[in-house]
């Protein structure tokens, strides 16, 4: 999905408090491992202003690879799938790409880039270790309690 007007908000939450991970504007990309990779990713996303935004499917994100095999645009998506496989689909939280914004310096684009891109492994690195932290804290649900007990109470049955 490309963001074609408005302001999202990428978030997520721990505990009862709510963290603003990022805003994403106009010509921003949202879950692109999904329509380009077919590697799907949860991304809380909320619209803090109306938002129009252009959906891409898979298929159609194909049939254009496919038209022009040699393209720019292949190897740039090449790049993009090698990243991702090196660092593995499952630890990918952060499924954006940012435009490149103007800065008050004067750097070139492919500084920028590369600036935006490690913005966003830093902060995907900081949710992949919350929700790792989620996962090693997390107290048990009413209904493990429970399966736990019934597994136990048939346990000393059987003995």
């Amino acid at each position: 999905m490309i963001l074609v007007k408005g302001i999202a908000e990428v978030y997520t939450t721990f505990g009862e408090c709510e963290f603003k991970i990022e805003y994403l504007r106009q010509g921003d990309i949202i879950n692109h491992t999904l329509f380009l990779y077919q590697q799907p990713a949860l991304l809380p996303i909320r619209c803090v202003i109306n938002c129009e935004a252009l959906i891409l499917t898979y298929e159609k994100v194909t049939m254009i690879r496919d038209s022009k095999a040699e393209s720019s645009l292949n190897r740039e998506l090449e790049k993009i799938l090698a990243n991702a496989q090196k660092v593995g689909f499952d630890k990918l939280f952060l499924d954006y790409i940012k435009k490149p914004r103007a800065t008050l310096e004067i750097i070139d684009e492919q500084t920028l880039a590369k600036r935006n891109e490690n913005h966003r492994k830093i902060k995907n690195i900081g949710v992949y270790l919350l929700a790792d932290f989620r996962k090693r804290n997390k107290k048990p649900s009413i209904n493990e309690i429970l399966q736990d007990v019934i597994l136990k109470d048939k346990e000393n049955r059987k003995a």
